[in-house]
């Protein structure tokens, strides 16, 4: 196949009655080789006086094969079926003045997985799978001075063995800070990733990606109202890793540009 057709529609409706807010969304998609569905989300939250607030939230989702997953040669196949899946969540949100803290726990239940079979060397559908996790996260601002935090743990697994999806980290955390006095900003970001299962670019056995850590800066001098420099570094400490077996990622590299508003 060369072409696909999709249709789609949605409606969403948001509201808040005293304490509680109410978020109501649904989705009509139409595909013209592999069908379509309907999907959802239903959000609602409660506050608990002026700082606190409780959030609960369910929706599905549907996700069709792209055609790489169909047709790319030695790896598409043409039998896939779309992903379908059902996520909750329940948060715990705290926020006053400059302060904002936030905890969640998360389940996502897939069916019909895409993933790669070694058996194989193709795609095919994983029967059930599913994430459960914690996130937690916060930020402060002081002055000049701003500050971010967030970190997750996940369980991510297929139902029929037990055994873990591959490329999910078990662990994420994210910190950062940020100064702007003036004219100019400057800031500093860190992103600690664990050890990801993944299949070898060569034998196609399972290993383990080793955990890494990426530093980042970045700096902004606004000149003028409509000139702003912008520079920043990714991978300031020039780490060594990868996100997928046997792909070379980002070294240090330095990019620096100009906004300019007219």
């Amino acid at each position: 196949r060369f072409t696909r057709a999709v249709g789609s529609g949605w409606l969403g409706l948001i509201g808040e009655f005293g304490p509680q807010q109410l978020q109501l969304n649904v989705r009509q998609d139409q595909y013209s080789d592999v069908g379509g569905a309907t999907t959802g989300l239903v959000a609602y939250g409660f506050r608990l006086g002026r700082e606190w607030r409780l959030t609960a939230q369910l929706s599905n989702a549907f996700r069709a094969p792209s055609f790489n997953d169909l047709y790319f040669p030695g790896f598409g196949n043409p039998d896939l079926a779309p992903e379908r899946a059902v996520s909750g969540e329940l948060g715990l949100q705290y926020a006053a003045g400059d302060v904002m803290a936030r905890a969640g726990l998360f389940r996502t239940d897939t069916r019909d997985l895409i993933v790669f079979d070694p058996a194989s060397s193709r795609a095919k559908n994983l029967d059930k799978a599913r994430a459960t996790g914690f996130e937690l996260a916060g930020s402060w601002r002081h002055g000049i001075w701003s500050f971010a935090a967030n970190g997750m743990l996940l369980r991510a697994v297929d139902e029929e063995t037990g055994e873990k999806l591959l490329r999910r980290a078990p662990w994420i955390v994210n910190a950062s800070v940020y100064v702007a006095p003036g004219s100019w900003s400057a800031g500093f970001e860190l992103t600690a990733v664990g050890p990801r299962d993944d299949l070898d670019i060569n034998t196609f056995q399972r290993v383990q990606l080793a955990s890494y850590t990426l530093a980042r800066i970045v700096a902004s001098w606004a000149l003028r109202p409509a000139i702003t420099l912008r520079a920043r570094v990714e991978n300031l400490f020039d780490a060594d890793y990868e996100t997928v077996s046997g792909y070379n990622t980002q070294p240090r590299t330095v990019i620096v540009g100009v906004d300019l508003r007219f």
